[in-house]
């Protein structure tokens, strides 16, 4: 997954956090997650310039004895914050909820005075990421945070981005989303966020664009023969590059709609992108030419998993047939191997572009 790892932790502590202050899930059930491990948090008040706590479990048990009943992660620009005394980096915000009030925690990276001087080598690529939250603002009221019909999302992606959604591909996982922990121990993979009811479809809405986001970063890398860039024109490579913003920002959208779905959560919300990416599905309505489209993946269906091993099976039967039949001929005339092999160093020609 190539989303910021401060946003998937972001969206643990949101989501596990939210469980906690509920009393229904108990800190020792997850604070070893590994989305958390080699990293650190520090939650400070800018007024005070005060260093409130330096774990996350810290904060969420001083939370809990203020009365705190929930979190909810959001991008910054949907709340009117004044600058920050300090220089940093943030597009999110964690809010507090409490009965009467809500409070709103910038999360980002704390930008040092003093510029890095290649003089000296630097220690900090040695060590884990530091998660810095401010509490910036504290206002009167409930702030609601409407729940998600995850039907009606997974349709609207799959409208826009001409995909399965849920992909039916086996290799994406049909039951709880977790990132990519290979090297973490047993005890800590648990799923990005609390595995309910009301979220499974969420857990294969994140797993399908997770996929999908996995596949064209590999079908695009440079390193790759088959580099649809190569083949595009300019219409067709600035196709390519909106399909794969819409993607990234459907996942960032669905993480965050994820991380505030709990239940008992408010009235269902609308589904919506953001503006600089608006691509409304009920606008868009698949043709013949959008099946057509030069954006890889994008506008094909998968084909049933056994008539696409029937078909390989085939192929290959006729291709051995084929090397049966000329090996004779070749054995008797070795000369028309060259007529043989000219055919491939033409197409290895054309596929490199010499």
């Amino acid at each position: 997954m190539t989303v910021d790892s401060q946003l998937l932790r972001s969206v643990a502590l949101a989501s596990y956090g939210t469980g906690f202050l509920r009393g229904e899930s108990p800190l020792e059930d997850w604070l070893r997650h590994g989305v958390f491990c080699q990293a650190r948090f520090q939650f400070r008040s800018p007024d005070q310039n005060a260093l409130l706590a330096d774990d996350f479990t810290l904060w969420l048990g001083s939370l809990a004895r203020s009365g705190a009943t929930r979190l909810s992660l959001h991008r910054s620009d949907e709340f009117e914050l004044a600058p920050l005394p300090m220089s940093c980096e943030s597009d999110f915000t964690v809010v507090v909820h409490f009965a009467e009030r809500y409070q709103i925690w910038v999360v980002g990276s704390e930008m040092a005075a003093w510029p890095d001087s290649y003089e000296f080598p630097s220690g900090k690529y040695y060590a884990g990421d530091v998660d810095s939250y401010w509490l910036v603002a504290e206002r009167p009221g409930p702030l609601e945070i409407p729940a998600t019909k995850w039907a009606e999302t997974a349709a609207a992606i799959a409208a826009d981005l001409e995909i399965d959604v849920p992909s039916t591909d086996e290799r994406v996982s049909a039951s709880a989303f977790f990132p990519d922990m290979s090297t973490k121990p047993e005890w800590a993979r648990l799923p990005l966020f609390l595995s309910l009811p009301r979220t499974a479809l969420a857990h294969r809405i994140v797993a399908t664009l997770d996929w999908e986001q996995a596949r064209y970063d590999n079908d695009t890398n440079l390193k790759n023969e088959g580099n649809p860039y190569l083949s595009l024109d300019d219409e067709g490579y600035r196709k390519l590059c909106l399909w794969a913003g819409r993607l990234d920002r459907w996942l960032v959208d669905v993480l965050l709609r994820a991380a505030n779905d709990v239940d008992g959560a408010g009235p269902f919300k609308q589904i919506r992108m953001p503006e600089e990416l608006v691509y409304r599905a009920e606008e868009h309505t698949v043709t013949q030419a959008s099946q057509e489209s030069t954006i890889p993946q994008a506008g094909r269906r998968a084909r049933g998993k056994w008539s696409t091993r029937l078909s390989y099976v085939l192929a290959f039967a006729a291709l051995s047939v084929f090397v049966v039949a000329i090996a004779h001929i070749i054995g008797a005339f070795p000369w028309l191997s060259i007529f043989l092999s000219l055919p491939l160093l033409l197409y290895l020609i054309e596929r490199r572009g010499l």
